[in-house]
């Protein structure tokens, strides 16, 4: 349940607090008032895109703020949120804020989330029906959504989902392996010199930065040689370090019956001597290492101006020449394995193809089902909304293999026939705005009904071009629909208004040249006048105001 709704610097709302209650929330005022930037800000927390056209003229940020009752929130909703490192209390606190620089930040529960999680989270809190959605009818596509939520066939939809992408992977690889036959035959020669270049040069990764290290030794080489040999010849010669060393050893040796701390000193020494000999020994062997020869510089230079030719024909480095290497021979092999590659492929094709249709037609068959339990469920809310004489039908066609896409086989299309002796014939065809309106309704009724995920509706002017009796009977459908999940409905209808839990009117005022959006919760009596308001306008009569008590007693 949305239980609170802040609103700061969006469009002509300045500041905006509004406390919602369980059931039916209907909220009234004249065009223009701000309703729907009040829904825009609802979608908002709902993850649409945030516009900086949204912030309030001359301010810097804009923000929206909501707190969401979880107490009857599906395990699956509370699994989600902690799948988000959401911590799944008994309050939902979602923040969105955006700046004129383009800016924003979006938490829930304190947490910084993406935008898409925000989508996704939302689409488990809310279903928002907007002022125009009724005209989304006349889209089959949306049919088909509608349907698909309605059966709740996840499984079956994802095998199919699953099966079409291995059949549609396979049959564009084998389309593009068959566009390609020409050219890639006519480049194998080419592809061949690549590859017996690469492979001629025997290439062994980071053999350029070892080659690097050598080259710098053998530039130096006489320098290296007699400074090396100098140093080692000052360690081992007569009277040189070594023997110096042990000298001083032998020394603090004979003092050590004198003072036995002495010990420790000769240790040091002793071990500094051993490490001298190993040291003279490196050295050695690293100048028996160096060689001065002038040729070994030269095959070093060729080495790598090869190494870096080839680098800068494949990719520029050695790992680059290797993996080009590697995507050579399988390109090559792909060519010259052409007939048994295609035939793979074909294989492929085919039966992935043959699962495509095992799931598909088990797919076809849940929307079938399906479409007549949503038929038949919309047709029992439309003959609450003063549309009983209405025939409606959900078709599904499957359409012929070659037509099949990502969204399923088939074509789903709903169909009505408003009055009796009339041939069914598509819903985006005849339908008038508010037979449209009231279609909607029943469907989402029908929706709201067969899902228990969702526990929020919002309509934005569902009862567009009704009135009357039929008014009456919108208004007892969303006062139904309210019984186990909360409902927001924005109305322009009296009849739809009275039927309300909790009733809140929208206005604008002026002030110091500055239009602001309020929203006001209404008492009994405060109920009364804008009910009346909505029948007479604004010149309230005693019969306007009689009225309106009467269909508030009928609610």
């Amino acid at each position: 349940m949305l239980q609170s709704l802040h609103i700061q610097n969006i469009a002509i709302i300045e500041k905006l607090d509004v406390e919602f209650g369980p059931g039916l929330n209907v909220m009234t005022g004249e065009t223009g008032a701000g309703k729907t930037i009040l829904l825009a800000a609802i979608n908002l927390l709902l993850g649409s895109r945030a516009s900086t056209d949204l912030i309030r003229s001359g301010e810097d940020k804009a923000s929206v703020i909501a707190s969401f009752s979880l107490e009857r929130a599906s395990d699956e909703f509370r699994t989600a949120l902690e799948g988000h490192g959401i911590d799944a209390q008994d309050e939902l606190i979602v923040h969105r804020l955006m700046t004129v620089a383009g800016k924003g930040k979006v938490t829930l529960n304190g947490i910084p989330i993406s935008q898409s999680v925000l989508r996704e989270i939302g689409a488990s809190l809310v279903d928002p029906a907007g002022q125009h959605e009724h005209q989304r009818l006349m889209d089959v596509q949306f049919h088909l959504r509608i349907l698909d939520t309605y059966g709740r066939y996840e499984n079956e939809l994802q095998r199919y989902h699953t099966q079409y992408d291995l059949y549609a992977g396979a049959k564009a690889e084998l389309s593009q392996l068959r566009d390609q036959e020409s050219i890639s035959k006519e480049k194998l020669d080419w592809l061949k010199f690549q590859l017996t270049e690469l492979e001629a040069a025997n290439l062994r990764l980071g053999e350029d930065d070892e080659i690097e290290i050598i080259r710098g030794r053998a530039k130096h080489a006489v320098t290296l040689l007699s400074r090396i040999q100098e140093a080692a010849g000052l360690l081992s010669a007569d009277g040189g370090a070594a023997a110096l060393l042990d000298k001083a050893c032998r020394a603090v040796a004979s003092c050590e019956s004198f003072d036995g701390n002495l010990s420790r000193y000769r240790e040091c020494l002793e071990r500094s001597a051993i490490e001298l000999a190993e040291m003279e020994r490196d050295l050695s062997h690293y100048a028996d290492g160096v060689n001065a020869d002038p040729s070994q510089l030269e095959a070093l230079e060729d080495r790598l101006y090869q190494l870096r030719g080839l680098m800068k024909k494949y990719g520029g480095s050695l790992a680059a020449c290797i993996e080009k290497q590697e995507a050579l021979k399988k390109e090559i092999d792909t060519i010259v394995r052409y007939d048994d590659v295609v035939a793979e492929l074909e294989t492929q094709v085919e039966v992935h193809g043959k699962s495509l249709r095992v799931a598909a037609e088990r797919l076809s068959a849940m929307r079938r089902k399906a479409a007549d339990v949503l038929a038949t469920a919309v047709l029992a809310e439309l003959s609450d909304l003063a549309m009983n004489k209405t025939r409606f039908e959900v078709r599904v066609q499957t359409k012929p293999f070659e037509g099949w896409t990502a969204a399923g086989p088939d074509d789903i299309e709903f169909l009505i026939s408003p009055n009796p002796g009339e041939e069914l014939r598509p819903l985006r065809q005849i339908a008038s705005g508010g037979e449209l309106a009231r279609i909607l309704l029943a469907i989402k009724r029908s929706l709201a009904d067969n899902r228990n995920d969702v526990g929020i509706a919002i309509f934005d002017e569902v009862d567009s071009g009704v009135g009357g009796a039929v008014a009456h009977a919108v208004g007892r459908k969303l006062k139904a629909m309210s019984v186990h999940r909360q409902v927001i409905c924005i109305t322009h209808q009296p009849q739809v208004a009275a039927h309300g839990d909790h009733h809140f009117r929208i206005s604008k005022k002026t002030a110091k040249g500055r239009t602001a959006t309020t929203v006001s919760a209404l008492s009994t009596e405060e109920r009364v006048e804008e009910i009346a308001r909505m029948l007479s306008g604004e010149a309230l009569s005693q019969t306007a105001r009689q009225h309106a008590v009467e269909l508030l007693a009928k609610k």
